[in-house]
């Protein structure tokens, strides 16, 4: 009755068939650091709410979501190695002006 819909199946098959065939490794677009690891994104959310706790933009006895709602922005950017030491580099400046 819908034989595009069952072409759209198939072809969605065969699509996730040769994805796994291919393995689970994405290449890296050239030029590329490799995305941080969970390990370094939990060290930069540390250190993040502590610069902003220092700047008194954030209220540690009423934090609100603010926290919540930044790891999910950077959860989305994904950011790698390079971009993550980049905004730690800038953290660890505004703390020097703000001790």
């Amino acid at each position: 009755e819908y034989p595009s819909l069952n072409i759209a199946a198939a072809v969605q098959v065969v699509a996730y068939e040769l994805r796994v065939a291919a393995g689970n490794t994405l290449s890296q677009p050239p030029g590329r650091h490799r995305l941080a690891t969970a390990g370094e994104m939990e060290l930069f959310y540390r250190h993040l709410e502590d610069t902003l706790i220092a700047v008194d933009f954030l209220d540690p006895d009423n934090p609100r979501q603010l926290m919540r709602r930044l790891r999910r922005l950077f959860g989305r950017v994904q950011p790698d190695e390079n971009e993550i030491n980049i905004l730690r580099g800038i953290l660890t400046a505004v703390q020097r002006r703000h001790p």
